[in-house]
Parts: C-alpha cells; sequence; structure tokens
C-alpha cells in the first residue's frame, strides 16, 4: 500500500523573543495538554486524546509531539513539528494517508522537516 505522508509547511517571523516564547508556550501546553483536548472546526468537533512531545532537531530550537485525534470512533495519528532559527518559526504539520485508513503511527517526515529548517534565515 502506498501511504504517503502529507505535510503543512507555514513560515512566521516575530519581533523581540516573539518566537522563543511561542516554543516555550507551545513546550508548556503540550505538557498541560498530554491527558487530550478538543477541537472545533466549523461545526465539527474532535478530540485529541494523545498528546506526546517526541524528539526533533533543526535550527536553533525544535520540538514537536506526536498527536492523536478520534472522531466518532475513528483515530486519527499525526505529528506537529515546530522549528526555531533566530526570530523565525517553521511549523510542520503532518499526516500520512495510510494512517488515516489504519490509525496506526507513521514516523515523523524528518527529510522534509530538516530540508525545510535548513532554509530557515
Amino acid at each position: 500500500m502506498i501511504a504517503p505522508t502529507a505535510t503543512t509547511v507555514s513560515v512566521s517571523s516575530h519581533d523581540g523573543k516573539g518566537a522563543e516564547e511561542a516554543v516555550a508556550g507551545l513546550r508548556t501546553a503540550g505538557g498541560a495538554c498530554a491527558g487530550g483536548f478538543g477541537t472545533t472546526m466549523g461545526t465539527d468537533r474532535s478530540e485529541v486524546v494523545e498528546v506526546e512531545e517526541i524528539k526533533a532537531a533543526g535550527g536553533q530550537e525544535a520540538a514537536a509531539w506526536a498527536l492523536v485525534s478520534e472522531q466518532e470512533g475513528r483515530k486519527t495519528p499525526h505529528t506537529v513539528v515546530l522549528v526555531r532559527r533566530g526570530s523565525t518559526l517553521a511549523s510542520f504539520s503532518c499526516t500520512n494517508l495510510g494512517s488515516l485508513a489504519s490509525g496506526r503511527e507513521f514516523p515523523l517526515p524528518t527529510a522534509v522537516v530538516d530540508a525545510q529548517a535548513a532554509r530557515l534565515g
């Protein structure tokens, strides 16, 4: 079965220590939300039932989380990665298309994260 990983990349720039504070804030939130949390997109509600910090590298600072969402009894794993270099942040949201069907975890797409993190100025 072909199971490509779709990765959405967002890049932002922050004034002062804003980028460092964003990484610190997300680490704190990730720890506080380890037991899960609810999300709403439009009228669709889902629950993130697992949050686990995982190892990530790149830039001057990196953080990542493996998440499992559940909606209508269906579990979907995905990962979120944040890389900081100076005042610039790159965030990566990754979903494996095979995991959407199987509900099984998938490896972090480190080649994509490393390639994009290397481009941060």
